[in-house]
């Protein structure tokens, strides 16, 4: 037998009692309850009956639908202001300077981030493989712009960069993504591994990083850019956190491995 509990209490309790979200002993009150009153038995019915139309299918397609209108409508107002910006830039720019300079890097950094955004919020399968493509894509030819505006700038000891610095290090952290982004594919990394993976394999890529610039900028100014020291207590650090986060997802994924056996 459940305590006995009064019609209020169990109209209150009828929305987590129908969403499964009381526990045995409240379970027992409420049907005891719902047997002897009438009243309370057919507000149960009209409040299932609710729940059971907001959750069909054609209600959830329409939901998805609006959600889907209000996206699009955000991601054009998004579009608009980034090209408006683009175009005060521009005005103002050639305004001052008499040429497109600096303007040039924030249009290619607009379209940058506009063109992965589009892509991120259309695609419905793949969509982080998707958006890594359009970076892998655009990320070169906004280099070369940000290059030439350099350039152009004559700003000292930047040299021509992108062939011998830009492009090789972006390329190296491209691989390392794509690869990070494999591996949780593969395996199925849970956001932690994930982290774990991607700082591991970040220590290579950050020797590789440092050894390029230490090597350009002794090129460019008979200076190195940093000491070994500083790439060694980057790569323990590195290390550090690839212990804290592995250990994190496998406390991440047994807590769930438990939840689902009491299911």
């Amino acid at each position: 037998m459940g305590q006995k509990i009064d019609c209020e209490i169990v109209r209150d309790l009828l929305p987590n009692y129908i969403e499964h979200m009381t526990g045995m002993a409240t379970n027992e009150s409420i049907e005891e309850h719902l047997e002897e009153c009438t009243k309370c038995k057919e507000i149960y019915l009209e409040m299932r009956e609710e729940i059971q139309v907001e959750t069909a299918p054609e209600v959830k397609n329409f939901k998805k639908y609006l959600g889907w209108t209000q996206l699009r409508y955000i991601t054009g107002g998004l579009a608009g202001l980034g090209f408006i910006g683009i175009i005060v830039c521009m005005i103002v720019n050639f305004a001052i300077d008499g040429t497109f300079t600096w303007s040039l890097i924030v249009a290619g950094s607009v379209v940058f981030a506009l063109a992965c955004g589009y892509v991120f919020v259309k695609s419905k399968k793949y969509k982080p493989e998707k958006t890594l493509l359009c970076i892998t894509v655009l990320i070169i030819p906004l280099l070369m712009i940000i290059q030439y505006t350099l350039k152009d700038f004559s700003v000292e000891y930047t040299g021509a960069w992108l062939w011998r610095l830009g492009v090789p290090i972006t390329c190296v952290w491209l691989v390392i993504v794509w690869v990070t982004d494999l591996a949780i594919r593969l395996f199925h990394f849970n956001i932690w591994h994930s982290l774990a993976f991607l700082i591991l394999l970040g220590i290579p890529g950050n020797i590789v990083t440092n050894t390029l610039s230490n090597a350009y900028v002794l090129a460019m100014q008979g200076t190195k850019n940093s000491s070994i020291g500083v790439i060694v207590i980057n790569s323990l650090s590195s290390l550090i956190l690839v212990v804290i986060f592995w250990i994190a997802g496998n406390w991440y994924r047994n807590k769930k491995k438990a939840a689902g056996k009491k299911a």
